[in-house]
C-alpha cells in the first residue's frame, strides 16, 4: 500500500491533450513528432566518429600490424569494418530516423513487452562502458 502511494506521489502530472501513462503507452514510447527531430547528418556523423576514433581501433590496427599485415592492408580492413558497421547501424536505425519510432518501441518488435527493459538496461550499461 505504501509503495503504491509513493509511486503515485512520484508520477508526473498529465498535461492537457496527453494520454495517461500505462505500461504499454507513455511519453517515452510515443513516436517523436517532426518538430522534435533535430538530429541531422552532422549529428549522426559526430556520433559515429566518437566510436570510430577510439583507443580500441588503434589497438586493432597495431594488433594487425603485429600479425604481419602491411600498413595499407590494416587501413583497408579498418575501413571495410567501419563501412560494414555503419551500414548495419543505419539499417537498424532507419525506422527511428524515418518514422520517429523510439528505441524501446523498436525493441518491443523483436524482444516483446517484458524483455524490453532488459534491452534498454543493456544499452545503458554498454554506453557507460
Amino acid at each position: 500500500m505504501a509503495r503504491k502511494s509513493l509511486l503515485k506521489h512520484l508520477e508526473l502530472p498529465v498535461k492537457p491533450g496527453q494520454v495517461e501513462a500505462t505500461s504499454l503507452l507513455n511519453w517515452d514510447v510515443q513516436p517523436i513528432e517532426k518538430a522534435r527531430r533535430t538530429w541531422g547528418w552532422t549529428a549522426f556523423l559526430s556520433m559515429w566518429s566518437t566510436g570510430a576514433f577510439c583507443m580500441s581501433n588503434f589497438q586493432i590496427g597495431s594488433s594487425m600490424l603485429s600479425l604481419g599485415l602491411n600498413w595499407w592492408q590494416v587501413i583497408v580492413l579498418t575501413l571495410v569494418g567501419h563501412i560494414l558497421a555503419v551500414s548495419l547501424i543505419l539499417v537498424s536505425a532507419w525506422p527511428g530516423f524515418e518514422y520517429g519510432i523510439p528505441f524501446p518501441v523498436a525493441t518491443r518488435a523483436a524482444w516483446g513487452h517484458f524483455a524490453t527493459p532488459f534491452m534498454v538496461l543493456n544499452r545503458v550499461l554498454l554506453s557507460v562502458i
